[in-house]
C-alpha cells in the first residue's frame, strides 16, 4: 500500500508549514444551535465510516488514505465548531503525525529481523500487520491534513495564554 507515501509527503508539508510560525487563530464565532447540532451528528459518522473504510481497505478498494481524509474532515469540522484555544495541542499532533511513519518503518525492521524481506509478511501475521500498519496511517493522516487546514504550528502549552495586546 502506498498510504505511507503520503503520510511522508504530508509530514514533509506540515512542517513546512509549521516553519512559518504559530497559527494565527481564526477570529472566534459562535457556533449556532444547527451547526453544533450537525457536528453533534456528523463526527460520529464520520468516525464510523472511517473504521469500515479502514476495515474494508484490507481485501477491497479503500484503506487508510480514505479513512484518513474522513478522520480528517471530522476534525475540520470539530475546529469549525470550537473555540480557538483548544483546537490543537502541540505534542498529541506531533505523536499522532509521525506515528503511521513509525510503525511502517518499525513493523517493516521487525519483519527483516525475522530473516524475511522487508514487508514480507507471515501469512498468520499478515492480515494483523497490515491492519495495524494502516490503522496507524489513518490516525497520521487524519491528524496531519486538520493541522495544515489550521496552518501554522500549534501554541505550545502556556504560550496560548497571553496576546499580542498584553
Amino acid at each position: 500500500c502506498g498510504s505511507w507515501r503520503a503520510v511522508g509527503v504530508l509530514l514533509v508539508a506540515l512542517i513546512g508549514v509549521w516553519s512559518i510560525g504559530s497559527a494565527s487563530p481564526p477570529p472566534a464565532l459562535p457556533a449556532g444551535e444547527v451547526q453544533r447540532a450537525l457536528t453533534a451528528v456528523l463526527v460520529p459518522v464520520l468516525i464510523v465510516v472511517a473504521g469500515y473504510l479502514l476495515w474494508v481497505g484490507a481485501q477491497a478498494p479503500g484503506g487508510a488514505f480514505q479513512a484518513g481524509a474522513l478522520l480528517a474532515a471530522a476534525g475540520v469540522v470539530l475546529a469549525l465548531t470550537s473555540e480557538p484555544s483548544g483546537r490543537l495541542c502541540l505534542w498529541p499532533v506531533r505523536a499522532l503525525s509521525v506515528l503511521g511513519l513509525i510503525v511502517f518503518i518499525g513493523v517493516g525492521v521487525a519483519v527483516m529481523g525475522t530473516g524475511a524481506n522487508l514487508l514480507e509478511y507471515p501469512p498468520t501475521w499478515a492480515k494483523a500487520l497490515i491492519l495495524g500498519v494502516e490503522a496507524a496511517v489513518m490516525l497520521s493522516i487524519g491528524t496531519i491534513l486538520p493541522a495544515l487546514y489550521l496552518g501554522g504550528e500549534p501554541p505550545r502549552p502556556g504560550a496560548g495564554d497571553h496576546t499580542e495586546d498584553g
